[in-house]
Parts: structure tokens; C-alpha cells; sequence
């Protein structure tokens, strides 16, 4: 194994110490050395000798795979000749750091593996592969620049479970995946929580490109009603994963995934669609003007061809523009391009609410500015009316201002009475929430419509 032991008897016929081996210095001074990389086959290969050894003499191994890019460089401001010499310094670093017997191969482009043998089990597998990692990343000067390299590190150690090569890369490359989530240079150690996971995101993507497919999602639908009456006004459209999909993974679980992968531009649109033709089968229901309103994420909100998504939804499904709402949150309108958005969609027609009003960082003067109907109060003011004065008196503030500003204020996640007189008694206009009302899907809501319908028209 790789202990401090067997390193101190090497140290006495002559050769270095562990930290002396991982010294900037030392590495540097050998950085010519070997610099050929095996091939994938000889990886294989070498992986393959690692794991009969393992099953003879329960000798433990590691496979580190390293993603080399982006290599620090957002934007590409280094140019493509810049990228490659730090992509060969990187790999120089990293042959430079082998021990003898190791192996040091190039998978894809930007993306090297390394086979290590005598490896005392998952702590010291994590400990080498940190050093890899820092080695790495020390900053270096490419074209008249420094750059600090970016890597992202999967580790696994090899035996057990694992019967060939190709498995044991595989699992460190699904470490690998896991560190690039996130920002800088990481690693990680693979475990089968990890298989577990990617299995899930991998069917988690199928499904949500089968619900951009086919609509294999449904909406729920949760009645807003107006404070004074009780009377229902309007509805707002929430995305359900279908049972009938592999992945039952949570509706903001997919949401975020089709965020974090770009999907969420196609899947909004499938969304925006059906809750469109929904509504407009409603207004044959009853002549009553009800709004419903449609969630849309920061990304969307952005993406150049909203205004022409909006309109075209309205003109397949033939609903009138007053009768449909956006809700956006307030990350979402910070810009003067989000804001020109807002008044592109007043101009037609489009009720426009301000989603999770009080967690974000709007000013009085920005929020002057936009072009809105309504403010959502954010839950969690909410759910403290009951216990915390703080809550009331900053509900109380914004019920003024909006009022002052010419917006309604919905009160969100009603759920107890006590809330309800609250918000009531704070001047909201309109309440949302599990008490009065919970998602219902579109065939009861439209029941809901009928009989309101039905009790209007009676003779009084």
C-alpha cells in the first residue's frame, strides 16, 4: 500500500518521501519525464492486471478520471492556442505526480484518467486524488495571462463489486459528473448513492423530453378567490409529473433539472399550451372573466421568443389575451430587456403577478417601474401571521404600498383560519391556499365553474 512505511523504506535507498514527492519543486524538476500517455487500450489493460491482483492478494487500486476543461478560462478569452498549453501543462503536472507503476492515460478530449495500485482503501484514494487535484490547479500563465486551471475529479476504488475495467471506469466517471456540478475544482469519491442518483437524473430526462413529446405531464389547477366574497377569480396552472413516467421523481425536482439542462424552454412552452387550452375551454362555461395564470421560470423570462410563444399559444388555442397571467419572480425582471418584456405583454392584454413577493431585493423605485396587476405574498410571511407580529406589520407594509402602486395583493399558502382573518384583516385582495381551496385538476375545477355559474344565474 502507499503507506508512510513502505515510503520511508524507499527513502532509505535513496528515493523521496511522499511530501517530498508532492512538492511544487520536485514535481517541476521531473515535469519531461515520461510524458507519453497510455492509450484507453493500455488503460484497460492495466485496469484488468490491477483487479487480478486484487482477487489473488486484496490489493486495493484507484482509477481517478479528471475533466480538463473549462480550464478557468470563461468566455474563451485565452483563445483556442492558450486552452491547448494549459491543457498539455495540466497533463504534464499530472504524469509528473505518477508514482512507479502508475498509469496515466487520455479517455476523450479534455479528460485524462489515472490508475493507481497499492492504495490503502477510500481515505487514501480521496487524499491522492486531492493532491491531483491542487497539482491541478495551480494558477499558470499561458500567452501573456494567468489562468487557474478548473478541474473536476471522480475517483473509485477498485475491487469488490467491480469485475472488469470498463466498470470501474465507469464509476469513477460517474464521480467525475457529480464534482462538475459544481463550481471549481472538486472531487469526489464514487459511491452506489451515486449510481442511484445519475440513474435517476438519466430517466428524470428521458421523461421530461417524452413530456415535451407527447405531454406526458398534467396540470393541477389552485382557485384564487376574491377576500371580501370568496368568490373564485382565477387559477393558477401547476406542473405534475405523470405517473405513468419511469422517473416519479417531485415536480420541483424536474423543474430544476429542466432548468439546470436547458429543457425548460421547450417544457414551458408544452405547459404554457395546455393551460391555454384549458382556459379557453373554461370561458365556454361561463361568460365570468377567470384568469389563469402560468408559472414562468427566470430562464424562460429571458429567452428571446417568449413574447412570440405567448402569442402563438393564444392564437392555436383561442383564448383571449385578459384571460391569461404570468407569474414571474423578481430575479426574473431586473433588467430594462425583462422590463420592455412586461409592458410588451400588458400591451396584449396579460395580467402580469409578481411571484414570492418579499424574499427578493426589489426597491420601491424598481418597483415602480414594472408593469404589474398583482403582488404575491411569499408564503412564509404567511405562515407566521399567527405566531409573529413581525409578519403582520411587514405584510402591512407591503399591502400599502401595493395599494398605493394601484396592485392587488394575493395572500399565498393559506391554510389555517386564523391566516385567513389575518390576511383579511391586513387588506390582501385575494387569497390562495390549501384552506379555501387545493390543486384540483381541470375536469373539478370546471365543476367549480359551473355550479358558481349555475348559482348566479338563479332567480333571486
Amino acid at each position: 500500500m502507499r503507506s508512510i512505511s513502505r515510503r520511508v523504506d524507499q527513502t532509505q535507498e535513496g528515493t523521496e518521501t511522499p511530501m517530498q514527492r508532492h512538492t511544487p519543486d520536485a514535481i517541476d524538476a521531473r515535469s519531461d519525464e515520461g510524458t507519453r500517455l497510455s492509450t484507453p487500450a493500455e488503460l484497460q489493460t492495466g485496469i484488468d492486471g490491477a483487479l487480478r491482483k486484487w482477487r489473488r492478494r486484496d490489493r486495493s487500486f484507484m482509477v481517478l478520471v479528471m475533466s480538463l476543461h473549462p480550464w478557468g478560462n470563461p468566455g474563451g478569452w485565452l483563445g483556442d492556442r492558450g486552452t491547448a498549453n494549459i491543457g498539455r501543462t495540466v497533463t504534464n503536472r499530472i504524469l509528473a505526480m505518477r508514482y512507479p507503476g502508475d498509469m496515466v492515460g487520455q479517455l476523450y478530449t479534455g479528460e485524462l484518467a489515472v490508475l493507481c495500485e497499492d492504495v490503502g482503501g477510500a481515505e487514501e484514494a480521496t487524499r491522492i486524488a486531492r493532491r491531483f487535484a491542487a497539482e491541478a490547479s495551480r494558477p499558470l500563465a499561458s500567452g501573456g495571462e494567468m489562468a487557474t486551471p478548473m478541474v473536476s475529479v471522480g475517483v473509485a476504488v477498485g475491487g469488490g463489486v467491480h469485475s472488469q475495467a470498463s466498470e470501474v471506469l465507469s464509476d469513477a466517471r460517474i464521480a467525475m459528473q457529480r464534482a462538475a456540478e459544481r463550481p471549481g475544482s472538486r472531487v469526489e469519491l464514487f459511491n452506489e448513492r451515486l449510481r442511484l442518483d445519475l440513474m435517476t437524473r438519466s430517466q428524470s430526462l428521458n421523461g421530461i423530453a417524452r413530456a415535451v413529446n407527447d405531454s406526458s405531464f398534467h396540470l393541477l389547477y389552485q382557485p384564487i378567490v376574491s377576500i371580501g366574497d370568496e368568490r373564485l377569480v382565477a387559477a393558477e396552472a401547476l406542473f405534475r409529473w405523470d405517473k405513468v413516467t419511469p422517473a416519479r421523481s417531485g415536480a420541483h425536482h424536474i423543474i430544476a433539472l429542466a432548468e439546470e439542462t436547458n429543457w425548460i424552454q421547450p417544457l414551458g412552452r408544452s405547459v404554457l399550451h395546455e393551460a391555454c387550452r384549458q382556459a379557453a375551454a373554461w370561458t365556454r362555461l361561463s361568460a365570468e372573466e377567470l384568469v389563469t395564470y402560468v408559472n414562468v421560470s427566470p430562464q424562460q423570462f429571458a429567452e428571446p421568443r417568449l413574447l412570440s410563444d405567448v402569442e402563438q399559444a393564444l392564437s392555436d388555442t383561442g383564448l383571449e389575451a385578459s384571460r391569461l397571467g404570468l407569474e414571474v419572480t423578481e430575479s426574473s425582471v431586473v433588467s430594462e430587456d425583462a422590463i420592455a418584456t412586461l409592458h410588451r405583454l400588458r400591451e396584449l392584454g396579460i395580467r402580469v403577478s409578481l411571484d414570492d413577493f418579499g424574499t427578493g431585493f426589489s426597491s420601491l423605485s424598481a418597483l415602480q417601474r414594472l408593469p404589474l396587476d398583482n403582488l404575491k405574498l411569499d408564503r412564509s410571511f404567511v405562515a407566521g401571521l399567527s405566531s409573529d407580529s413581525f409578519d403582520g406589520s411587514v405584510v402591512d407594509a407591503i399591502v400599502t404600498l401595493a395599494h398605493h402602486l394601484g396592485l392587488g395583493v394575493v395572500a399565498e399558502g393559506v391554510e389555517t383560519a386564523v391566516q385567513l382573518e389575518a390576511v383579511r384583516d391586513l387588506g390582501c385582495d385575494f387569497v390562495q391556499g390549501f384552506y379555501l381551496a387545493r390543486p384540483v385538476a381541470a375536469e373539478d375545477l370546471a365543476k367549480r365553474i359551473t355550479s358558481h355559474h349555475a348559482e348566479q344565474a338563479r332567480p333571486r
